[in-house]
């Protein structure tokens, strides 16, 4: 099934609709082929299976797994390599054997260089120069150092345990249960992020949410109070305007939010278009299943420079927080881009988004994945910069009233990503 998104610039570009998928493969003849590949981007590297697929996936645009499919390989990557014996597989790490390859491959040869003597002046020695780097793998061993693999294993296992008390020890009716943020999406940086447990509930009201959302909201933290602490490791439980907020100690921020089930998306729409805006935005929640899939359902690579650009706005000073981009719009901004660019390397990646930060009073972003432009609350259509929610049409992730952009600009005209 194809993916349409329209996407257009105000002022430089034109409308578009761009497919994400059906396009022609750069898919090996045979296994030889295929090894000799995997040869030529290892050559001397010491690198985890993960960064050896998204290398691959780089250079010739499909991924390992399309690969093993259309290979007729039934077999995951990691068994893939480990019966190859030119490749020595340990600890999930993989490295060229220096053992004689198989008939039909060769070892790729690291061309030696002529020494070179360099005279380092006094000024050199006082101030150590710093250069962009000019590798996509730099790019790559970076995100190795950020990605917090472990810590999101970690913050995976702490949300499952908190959903298992909460549903366990609430007296709520619940129907089913959904985790969103930075966890659910996986886009998770480091050891600090966020994440949200949306409980939907059955036969709760619609309307009159700021009525009874309050006092829903405490009755929750007293349950949790009472029967929660810290052997469970949960603490500082406290009641917000949209969400009962508590810390799972050394692992995460957690926001729990209640709305009501809605029997299709459909339901969904129908419902924000009767709210007030205040109550349109609670219910918004009930969308926190189409909006997690979309991010977590893009391709690796993407959600690496998501990564790795979330990592570089926690780099900047910013000097007013309402001038901090969210999550959610560098996350938008890193699928459109992505999209619209097809870069071939993270270095490409993350010089294009860049690139549309520094232009960002003329976006005008929206996606036909949920919803058509014809659906878009009419209010939002004048406003510049505009980025949509791909599965909210009265959202404007970019909207200038909440979103202070000119320091983004700056900082992306100006700065480099690693200084």
């Amino acid at each position: 099934m194809k993916v349409k998104v329209s996407v257009k610039i105000a002022s430089n570009l034109k409308s578009q609709s761009v497919f994400t998928d059906g396009e022609a493969l750069n898919m090996p003849s045979n296994e030889s082929t295929f090894v000799s590949a995997l040869l030529e981007l290892l050559t001397d590297k010491d690198v985890t299976l993960e960064e050896l697929a998204m290398l691959y996936c780089y250079k010739f645009g499909v991924s390992i797994n399309q690969v093993l499919q259309c290979l007729g390989i039934g077999e995951r990557f990691a068994n893939f390599i480990s019966r190859q014996t030119i490749f020595s597989c340990k600890a999930g790490r993989v490295t060229v054997c220096c053992a004689r390859p198989p008939p039909g491959l060769s070892l790729p040869t690291k061309q030696s260089k002529p020494q070179q003597t360099k005279t380092i002046t006094r000024d050199e020695i006082k101030r150590p120069s710093v250069a962009e780097p000019t590798s996509s793998e730099q790019y790559l061993e970076l995100h190795t150092k950020i990605s917090g693999r472990a810590f999101s294993s970690k913050a995976t296992q702490a949300l499952n345990d908190v959903t298992s008390i909460v549903t366990e020890k609430l007296f709520l009716n619940i129907d089913h249960v959904i985790r969103g943020g930075s966890v659910g999406r996986g886009t998770v940086v480091g050891s600090a992020t966020d994440a949200e447990i949306v409980f939907f509930l059955k036969d709760l009201p619609v309307t009159g949410q700021l009525r009874w959302l309050p006092a829903l909201h405490r009755a929750v933290v007293g349950v949790l109070s009472e029967n929660v602490g810290a052997a469970h490791g949960i603490e500082d439980v406290q009641p917000m305007a949209d969400c009962v907020r508590l810390s799972i100690r050394g692992v995460v921020s957690v926001d729990l939010k209640f709305v009501p089930c809605f029997d299709c998306i459909t339901d969904v729409y129908q419902t924000l278009a009767q709210q007030e805006p205040d109550s349109r935005r609670r219910l918004a929640t009930a969308l926190v299943k189409e909006r997690t899939h979309f991010i977590a359902k893009q391709p690796g690579q993407v959600k690496v420079t998501i990564r790795l650009l979330k990592w570089w706005r926690d780099q900047q000073e910013w000097v007013n927080p309402v001038s901090k981009p969210s999550d959610d719009l560098l996350e938008l901004l890193t699928v459109y881009s992505a999209i619209q660019s097809k870069p071939q390397d993270q270095q490409v990646a993350v010089k294009n988004v860049l690139a549309l930060m520094a232009k960002f009073d003329e976006l005008s972003i929206t996606w036909s994945n949920f919803y058509k432009k014809g659906d878009i609350w009419e209010p939002l259509l004048q406003q510049r910069p505009l980025v949509m929610d791909p599965v909210n049409p009265y959202v404007n992730v970019a909207d200038p009233q909440q979103f202070d952009f000119k320091e983004l600009m700056a900082l992306a005209r100006r700065t480099k990503f690693f200084y």
